[in-house]
């Protein structure tokens, strides 16, 4: 009888997560290649209708904007050109490059630049602009309202724009459009 109730032990306790951590360790080990291992490419797709991927080309030093380190370099600064973040997050996101992009703008924009503050606001806004980055109504009419204040006169007529649209909205009974025009009162 002392024999089943061992046998019936092992199954109970900890015994079976401690035997499922050891099988999934082995496994990871057996098949993670080593350093010293040389990883054999994928089979070629010669033949195939699906073209490989181009492989990018290596920017070069003078090419490349990192979003955080210029904002290091511009905080150290005793006279911080906040521009120099708006001009720089402009070539970011003529080149596709949204999310360094927003990081010099939101840098530069609360810190009062007011093209930043606009951009901000043209990147939430996605009743206006169709190219938003992260669309978010609440955002887009914040952002506005600070480069409006700042004496940008687009960013005054982009608040009309969706004040009326939202307006809109809310007349045909949409719920989230109203929460939105109580930003306006």
């Amino acid at each position: 009888m002392s024999e089943f109730s061992d046998s019936q032990s092992l199954t109970k306790g900890p015994w079976p997560a401690i035997a499922a951590v050891v099988i999934v360790t082995l496994l990871a080990v057996w098949l993670v290649p080593s350093d010293d291992e040389e990883v054999t490419p994928a089979p070629s797709l010669s033949g195939s209708s699906i073209a490989p991927a181009p492989t990018p080309l290596p920017a070069s030093k003078s090419d490349r904007i990192d979003a955080r380190t210029l904002i290091t370099e511009l905080r150290t600064a005793s006279k911080p050109d906040y521009n120099k973040a708006y001009e720089a997050g402009e070539t970011l996101r003529k080149k596709g490059q949204l999310d360094q992009a927003y990081i010099l703008y939101f840098f530069a924009a609360r810190e009062g630049n007011a093209s930043s503050a606009y951009r901000l606001g043209q990147l939430a806004d996605n009743i206006i602009n169709k190219n938003t980055y992260r669309p978010d109504a609440t955002q887009a009419i914040k952002w506005y309202r600070k480069a409006k204040d700042a004496g940008v006169s687009e960013a005054s007529d982009a608040l009309n724009a969706l004040k009326r649209y939202y307006e809109g909205k809310a007349r045909s009974g949409d719920s989230n459009a109203r929460r939105l025009l109580l930003l306006w009162r």
